[in-house]
């Protein structure tokens, strides 16, 4: 996998109840306040405290910003979240922005966080993935990536 390849893929901290949703093609939309500075294909998902682990992965299909009240009114029935939660987390803000899921795939192995404390930080938010994560991890997560059936758009070798 080269550079340009690693970088379009970030992982996302997410609470087990969405992380699940996410993963269940209940939740087919991740809402942030900011969106990515570099171009993502690709997010890994982190379920945070309790449990802790990369679980598993989601292509994103496409990510708009716009006002809240804009992305309510256009992705509130596939957030997986009550108006009341989602207006609280964009009380301050005058923009968001909606990650749109393509595909999401539990990972058949979760990958704990004891595993990589060491050597990275948990995002708050996200991180891009980097060339010292994807050597730690490339057998543990991406390999799951190899079953994907990958179009022109994206080829990804491990």
């Amino acid at each position: 996998m080269d550079r340009e390849q690693i970088e379009n893929i970030a992982l996302l901290s997410i609470h087990p109840k969405y992380a699940h949703s996410i993963l269940n093609g209940e939740k087919r939309v991740e809402f942030r306040k900011t969106k990515f500075k570099k171009p993502v294909k690709f997010c890994l998902i982190y379920s945070t405290s309790p449990e802790q682990k990369i679980i598993g992965f989601f292509e994103i299909k496409e990510i708009e910003e716009d006002s809240p009240k804009k992305l309510w009114d256009k992705y509130g029935d596939v957030g997986q979240i009550d108006r009341p939660d989602f207006m609280e987390y964009y009380e301050n803000s005058s923009s968001g922005v909606a990650i749109v899921i393509s595909k999401a795939w539990r990972l058949n192995e979760t990958v704990d966080s004891s595993t990589f404390k060491q050597n990275f930080s948990i995002p708050q938010s996200f991180m891009y993935l980097n060339d010292k994560f994807y050597e730690q991890f490339k057998f543990k997560i991406l390999r799951h990536l190899a079953l994907y059936n990958f179009t022109e758009r994206t080829t990804l070798q491990l």
